[in-house]
């Protein structure tokens, strides 16, 4: 039992790790992403119009859509990291000590 509760608990410690915006934008998009859902897959077959609870052509849910995107764009722009001025050497300090070695002592003009 404490596996699972340890499975459970790790992604939602992440999650609670995140941004407000992003948090936010991650439960409106997925609370009217399966609105809309509902709305597209069960309208034909629902005896009661769903246009007044989801908006005409279930223009509510897709706004909210929308919303939920804009705050997850927020959260990430707010959350990115700075970036670091000082790019390392991608060859590390042998790349830099093989190029000074192999031209030390010629000169470029011949």
């Amino acid at each position: 039992m404490s596996r699972l509760l340890e499975i459970l608990y790790t992604p939602a410690k992440a999650f609670f790790r995140l941004s407000r915006w992003l948090r936010l934008g991650i439960v409106v998009f997925m609370f009217s992403g399966a609105l809309d859902m509902f709305y597209h897959g069960i309208s034909a077959y629902w005896p009661a119009s769903l246009d007044a609870f989801l908006g005409p052509d279930g223009y509510y849910v897709h706004l909210a859509l929308f919303f939920g995107m804009v705050f997850i764009i927020l959260g990430v722009i707010r959350t990115r990291p700075e970036p670091n001025h000082a790019v390392p050497n991608p060859m590390g300090s042998a790349g830099g000590d093989f190029a000074k070695n192999e031209f030390k002592g010629r000169s470029l003009s011949r």
